[in-house]
């Protein structure tokens, strides 16, 4: 079973960038890293990106308080 699922509210780093961010599935090929869609973009290669591998080491998930 995965550890992160659809949706999961999660916080971590991108080279060195804490970024927020919703989890969109486990990567296939490397299952070190998380696909996630993230709140605010990222610089990566000069080119601004929404959608990132996350590494799931040090990912943190967000509490809910609602």
């Amino acid at each position: 079973a995965p550890k992160r699922v659809y949706g999961d509210r999660v916080s971590g780093m991108v080279n060195k960038v804490p970024v927020l961010g919703m989890v969109i599935r486990e990567d296939y090929s490397d299952p070190k890293l998380v696909l996630c869609h993230l709140d605010l973009p990222i610089k990566v290669d000069d080119t601004y990106r929404w959608i990132v591998k996350v590494p799931s080491k040090g990912m943190k998930r967000l509490k809910n308080y609602d």
